[in-house]
């Protein structure tokens, strides 16, 4: 089993070269939504959350370099699908415990950064998503 070291230098890797919208590099992003939780697996899952959407690895890369299954499904999870809207994203994210935990604190985080942002049409949609994800989160994690 692959440990939280070991998860920060495969996103580290994954994400090398990549600037987040907020000017920082793209492992920052990964790296406060990590320190959002407080278990192990969910550290795993959260510096981890991007590097299959984001960082161009694939559940195969993160089997081969000893992450649990929990984990890899976890990240699968929260990975968007080709025309999959935001909604339908959230509902499928909260069929996963681990999934929805971590993505309870990548809104959180999102949230922040995008608050800071000048206001115009994109964000207030945006913020709008995170309003509804958080609802949508803190309701799956109470039947859980």
């Amino acid at each position: 089993m692959s440990t939280l070291a070991a998860a920060i230098e495969f996103a580290t890797r994954a994400h090398a070269g990549r600037i987040g919208e907020d000017g920082d590099p793209e492992i920052f992003h990964s790296m406060r939504v990590m320190l959002r939780l407080q278990d192990e697996l969910e550290r795993q899952t959260a510096i981890l959350h991007d590097v299959i959407e984001d960082g161009g690895k694939t559940p195969e890369d993160l089997r081969a370099a000893g992450f649990t299954e929990e984990v890899i499904e976890a990240v699968q999870t929260l990975t968007g699908r080709p025309n999959e809207s935001y909604d339908a994203y959230i509902q499928r994210v909260i069929q996963v415990p681990l999934a929805t935990r971590v993505k309870q604190a990548d809104v959180a985080e999102h949230a922040s950064v995008v608050s800071k942002m000048a206001v115009n049409d994109e964000q207030i949609s945006r913020m709008g998503n995170y309003q509804r994800a958080r609802a949508t989160l803190a309701a799956a994690l109470r039947s859980f």
